[in-house]
């Protein structure tokens, strides 16, 4: 699993490129916190949704 800052790394560039293009890209990770900060919507194993 890679540390929060590289993390935080792909979710910018993700981002980016999501903003530029349209694009919804799917992330999976054991940080729901942080996937909720991060994305517009996060999706968790428990089957909530947060927007």
């Amino acid at each position: 699993m890679p540390a929060g800052t590289t993390t935080a790394a792909l979710v910018t560039a993700v981002e980016e490129y999501r903003a530029e293009s349209g694009a919804g890209p799917l992330a999976r990770g054991r940080e729901q916190v942080l996937s909720e900060r991060w994305c517009g919507r996060a999706a968790h194993g428990n089957g909530g949704v947060k927007d």
